[in-house]
Formats: structure tokens, C-alpha cells, sequence
């Protein structure tokens, strides 16, 4: 706890709504959310819906046989270890009630910085997820926990202990698979920001230290991963594949908008890139492979009007950060 609110005070990427009243003001409904969000991830999205998942993931092809015969291998070895290792009485429900309750609170305070934030989802399967980690003990304790007590109505001793071995396995296995599933958007997108590169490479021979390229006609998200999602992401990319360090790349999406001396992008719903238009400013539409320049305003209302892609209007719908859900 010292260690967190050192940390707090100390860090400047989360801001607590830049004044410490109204962030206390508003500790009540923060407190309610985070306890709404760790139900909702251990009991709920990665708990009861899970063999849903598998059958979904399996369904959009997110699941290869390399996949299934880890997971298949993982359960084998889970079950074999319980069965053949587990020594002394069953414990007791209290004790699997405790295990339940500590799960639950190292989750929550693997989070528990980062819920300041109300429209947070620490259920994302995107960038987000990476502040759950913490917190993934806390939901092996919990699961682990509730099929304890599931377990422990069983009468039998010897059976109680084959069943947890069972479901514990399976259990395993059901995980395995859904982060092999998930992990596939995340390779397919790599593959997709190679091809979108290698198309930028081909048509697009020229680029002085000076331009500002900005993509365009391809969806940003597969899945909830991201291809190119903003500035951070295409400058660098541009930057290794020309060899050249000044260049500045973005992308358009609906949320970009078109003033009458500029591009305006935003980044998570806030301001990120400003381009005033010139001859340096261009716009590369990987869907018919075109280059535009962006010299004034005309020319700017022009590709507008004539390049509809930049609606995005066959891309899934998306949230900046999550991506499009795909569970």
C-alpha cells in the first residue's frame, strides 16, 4: 500500500481528474466499478463463459491444431500432477472460502491503480489487458477456490480429489486455448502491418525527411489488436522501412478531422497530431494503392469527398485502445 501511494504521487500517466477532491468525490462510484470489474472478469468473462469462448474462437478459425494439442497437453499434465500428487485429507470449505476471498483481493490489488478510470475494462482481450497481470494470480486463486468448494459436496474423499484433478485440467486447457485464440489476431495484425508496409514501400518511392505520410483505407484494429493505430505506431514504422528518422507518419480515421489549414487527428479521444496542409503533407490509400497531396484545403475537401474509405464504413466498429470485440 506505502508502494502504491508513493507511486501515485510520484507518476504523471495517470491523472486523477487533476484535483484530489473531486477524484475523492467520486472514490464511491470507482470503488463500485472495480468491484463490478473483478466479478465480472473471474466469474463471468473468463469463468462461466469460457467454453462459450473456445467454441467462438473456434468458430472464426482463431484456433489451429499447434493450439489444441497445447492445451490438450497442458490439461494432461494438470490432471496427472493432481491425481497422482495429492497427498492428505481434502480441506476443508472454510479453507477453500478463504482461498476464494485472498484471490479476490490480490486481483483487486493488482488493479486497484488503475481504476480511476470508470469506462475501464480490465475484461479486454486488447493493449489494456497488460494491467491485469498482477492480478492473474488472484484469478487462479479464485477458480481454484470455487471448484474446491464445488468439490468438497462430493462425499467420497477419493472422488473429490479425481474431480478437482479433472476440472482443475480442464480448466487449464479452456485457458490455454482462449489465449492461443486471442493471441491469433495479434499474428495476424503483425502480417498485416507487413503488407501494408511492403504496399507503402512499392508505391510510395519518395519521401523526404520533411513529409508527413498519413494511411488510410484499411481497417486500424483486427480484432482487438491493433495494425496502425496512430502516430506511434506508423512513424516508427515508416522511419525503419525508408531508412530515415525525420519522417512523420499517422493514420485517418473518424475521429480525424479536416479544418481549413490543417489535419487534426486524436489519439484515445484526445488531440494527438496537427498537420498544416503544404506540399510535404500526403495521404496514402492502401485500398485503390493512391498517393495524395494535401497542399490547401481544396485539395484536402477533395480527397475527402472522393475517397470515402476514410469512414471506414466496412470496418467492424471499434473502441480506441480495446479495438473491435471479438468475444
Amino acid at each position: 500500500f506505502i508502494v502504491g501511494i508513493l507511486k501515485t504521487f510520484l507518476q504523471n500517466r495517470i491523472v486523477y481528474n487533476h484535483h484530489l477532491q473531486r477524484f475523492l468525490g467520486k472514490l464511491g462510484k470507482i470503488a463500485m466499478h472495480q468491484t463490478g470489474q473483478a466479478v465480472k472478469f473471474n466469474l463471468w468473462s473468463y469463468g462461466l463463459r469460457l467454453p462459450w469462448l473456445v467454441l467462438h474462437l473456434g468458430r472464426e478459425s482463431a484456433l489451429n491444431p499447434a493450439a489444441i494439442g497445447s492445451a490438450a497437453f497442458i490439461c494432461g499434465c494438470v490432471v496427472v500432477l493432481l491425481w497422482v500428487t495429492w497427498e492428505g485429507e481434502f480441506w476443508p470449505a472454510l479453507n477453500w472460502l478463504k482461498l476464494l476471498a485472498m484471490g479476490f483481493a490480490v486481483y483487486v490489488l493488482g488493479i486497484f491503480l488503475f481504476a480511476r478510470d470508470l469506462d475501464s475494462d480490465f475484461s479486454s482481450p486488447g493493449i489494456n489487458n497488460r494491467i491485469a497481470i498482477a492480478s492473474a494470480l488472484g484469478s487462479a486463486m479464485v477458480w481454484v477456490g470455487l471448484v474446491g468448494l464445488v468439490c468438497h459436496l462430493i462425499r467420497h474423499e477419493s472422488l473429490r480429489r479425481r474431480v478437482f484433478a479433472v476440472l482443475i485440467g480442464l480448466i487449464c486447457g479452456a485457458n490455454c486455448l482462449t489465449v492461443c485464440g486471442i493471441a491469433h489476431y495479434w499474428t495476424d495484425s503483425s502480417r498485416r502491418q507487413a503488407a501494408i508496409i511492403s504496399s507503402v514501400r512499392t508505391n510510395v518511392t519518395h519521401l523526404t525527411g520533411r513529409s508527413v505520410l498519413l494511411l488510410d483505407g484499411y481497417c486500424r484494429y483486427d480484432g482487438p489488436s491493433p495494425v496502425f493505430e496512430t502516430d506511434w505506431d506508423t512513424t516508427g514504422a515508416l522511419q525503419l522501412a525508408y531508412r530515415n528518422f525525420s519522417l512523420t507518419g499517422d493514420v485517418l480515421s473518424s475521429s480525424t478531422h479536416f479544418t481549413n489549414t490543417a489535419v487534426d487527428t486524436a489519439e484515445y479521444g484526445d488531440p494527438e497530431g496537427h498537420y498544416p496542409y503544404n506540399e510535404y503533407l500526403l495521404v496514402y490509400n492502401l485500398r485503390d494503392r493512391s498517393l495524395h497531396i494535401l497542399d490547401s484545403d481544396p485539395a484536402a475537401m477533395r480527397y475527402v469527398q472522393e475517397e470515402h474509405s476514410i469512414r471506414n464504413s466496412d470496418c467492424p466498429d471499434v473502441r480506441d485502445g480495446y479495438g473491435s470485440p471479438i468475444f
